[in-house]
């Protein structure tokens, strides 16, 4: 911890990690990169002997301009070197392993997409790559977020010569072919993709990307049985493991395309018969044979019947 400054005509108050002076410092935490920390000075009461201290005046906070996705629902996120380090301390300092590039509550209307230039991403990449406290990179949308592990976003950045990369989880109603919404139904489905620059990034370093979808349960549904499926061209359906937590149905997949939520009953459990079921089965099985061996003897009694007549 350096020691603290002094300056004239007032009295120290913490370090904090914004400028804003809303954060203070945790210095019992580990620090594994460059930080950039802010002083808190506050004037000096004036005067002594009895003189009354003066308070200082109050400047109050600038409100921050709400973020407005272009007329496509997109928006353009710049990440300096000093934004990456706030975003890392943001996570580390809330027990996270995930830094968040977009928070949607920051957001003003619906956001489908975000793009980030390739050399932003850089920046966060390295800050993260030998940082054991984060693990992935969070990118929300109003409809469902992307979650990439550090070592798939390093593995995009180096096989891409684009600018940008764009992330995007877009309602894909009005995009399904006419087989697709026969198996789709009324449920929410939803086209998710990464892009560098025009093209879709297909592949992920071997592993997985995780989704977040928001859905509210309809009444009478079990979350247990939330389910989601790949949505083929063909319309047909590839059954996709999930969980439901918090409002959300997560997945993991290392395919991005058109996905479904759907929703299964699950088969009822057999009840197992009770003594009296087993006693009329009984009694039913002895019924059909005795009906069975009757019916026999009649056809081997009309057939020695036919036989004598032609005799």
């Amino acid at each position: 911890k350096p020691s603290d400054p002094i300056k004239s005509g007032y009295n120290f108050a913490g370090w904090y990690v914004d400028e804003e002076l809303t954060t203070a410092y945790d210095f019992s935490k580990n620090v594994y990169n460059n930080l950039n920390l802010y002083a808190k000075w506050e004037i000096k009461p004036s005067g002594s002997g009895g003189g009354v201290p003066v308070t200082p005046p109050v400047t109050p906070d600038t409100p921050k301009e709400p973020i407005i996705p272009d007329s496509n629902g997109n928006v353009d996120v710049v990440i300096d070197d000093k934004k990456a380090d706030e975003l890392v301390h943001e996570a580390v300092s809330s027990g996270s392993d995930t830094i968040t590039i977009l928070d949607t509550k920051n957001v003003s209307g619906n956001v489908s997409s975000v793009t980030v230039s390739t050399t932003d991403l850089e920046t966060i990449s390295k800050k993260i790559e030998n940082n054991n406290n984060i693990d992935s990179v969070s990118i929300e949308t109003s409809n469902g977020d992307i979650i990439i592990e550090k070592e798939v976003l390093s593995s995009i950045l180096e096989n891409t010569k684009a600018e940008s990369v764009s992330f995007e989880v877009e309602d894909a109603k009005n995009k399904l072919t006419e087989e697709q919404k026969k198996a789709v139904g009324d449920r929410p489905v939803y086209d998710i993709s990464i892009k560098a620059g025009n093209e879709n990034v297909t592949s992920f370093n071997g592993k997985a990307i995780t989704i977040s979808l928001p859905y509210t349960l309809k009444a009478g549904e079990d979350p247990k049985n939330i389910v989601v499926y790949y949505v083929k061209e063909d319309g047909s359906l590839d059954k996709i493991n999930c969980e439901y937590k918090n409002g959300k149905v997560i997945f993991d997949t290392d395919h991005l395309s058109k996905y479904v939520i759907g929703y299964e009953e699950q088969d009822k459990p057999v009840t197992p018969d009770t003594p009296e079921d087993k006693k009329e089965s009984s009694n039913n099985t002895i019924y059909y044979a005795v009906a069975a061996v009757i019916i026999i003897l009649i056809i081997i009694a009309l057939a020695y019947y036919f036989m004598k007549k032609k005799q």
